[in-house]
């Protein structure tokens, strides 16, 4: 449901935050906060898809043998297993520059950016290795897929992450 709080006065004393700082800078905290855990979301969700499509293809038979002889389908899973390293290690990079105190925002924009996009394109990847049965609901990778989407906007979007990253090299960006 909706609330709406019209002339609401709040005493001095029950107001959250330090009135001296800005909101936005309080909000831009959080999200850095929020996006690395995306990241870590992310490496799950590809190593899930990785799992369940390995699993599929080993066990699915066509013309013969498992589905995993085709090169098509060992370059799908090859893919997702480079993606699966590559978050992981941008992960581990991440955190290890935020326990040594350096972590920037670019640098944690690129890391949300890029393991966001690469889970959307590991979920439909392992979605269509288990062919027709990729696209129903009893199937993770289906489901993950749905999930990925929305983080892609969840804790700014792909393009704010790119605007952030932009910032970060000096571009001029529009206001």
């Amino acid at each position: 449901g909706e609330i709406f709080l019209d002339d609401v006065r709040v005493p001095r004393s029950h107001l959250l935050g330090d009135p001296a700082r800005p909101a936005r800078d309080a909000a831009e905290g959080t999200l850095v906060a929020e996006r690395a855990a995306v990241v870590a979301m992310c490496l799950g969700v590809i190593e899930r898809c990785l799992d369940d499509a390995t699993a599929y293809a080993v066990e699915r038979r066509q013309f013969g043998k498992p589905i995993a002889a085709f090169q098509l389908i060992q370059q799908k899973l090859a893919r997702m297993y480079t993606a699966r390293q590559n978050v992981r290690n941008l992960l581990f990079k991440l955190l290890w520059m935020q326990r040594g105190g350096n972590a920037r925002e670019a640098d944690v924009s690129a890391a949300k950016w890029y393991s966001t996009e690469t889970a959307c394109e590991v979920a439909l990847d392992a979605m269509q290795v288990l062919g027709g049965a990729g696209y129903t609901r009893e199937h993770a990778p289906e489901r993950l897929f749905r999930d990925m989407k929305l983080w892609t906007v969840g804790g700014g979007t792909s393009e704010i992450q790119r605007l952030v990253i932009a910032r970060a090299l000096g571009l001029p960006v529009e206001t």
